[in-house]
């Protein structure tokens, strides 16, 4: 896969915002770095499926009862499943 990012050697689920908002929420599954979260009704994060209410990115692998650094605001590297029409993505989370 080709990256576009411009920052080839920055990992994916890593920032360089130095302006970033990261919080961490126990882990009610197993979660890969630079995998987006969702917040279950415990307030605990599991991987999104997608189609859901994703809260942000995880920055760092977790086994299931860790606690789970998410990138809520800010630039995150990722890899996207589909070609994007466009170098940039931005993703929103409320």
């Amino acid at each position: 896969m080709t990256d576009r990012s411009g920052k080839s050697w920055m990992a994916v689920g890593e920032t360089d915002d130095p302006n970033a908002v990261i919080e961490s929420f126990e882990a009610e599954a197993a979660v890969t770095k630079g995998s987006p979260v969702y917040l279950s009704a415990d307030d605990k994060v599991s991987p999104s499926p997608g189609g859901d209410d994703a809260i942000g990115v995880a920055v760092k692998t977790v086994a299931l009862g860790e606690m789970c650094p998410v990138l809520k605001r800010g630039r995150v590297k990722i890899t996207a499943l589909r070609s994007l029409a466009k170098t940039r993505c931005f993703l929103r989370f409320s």
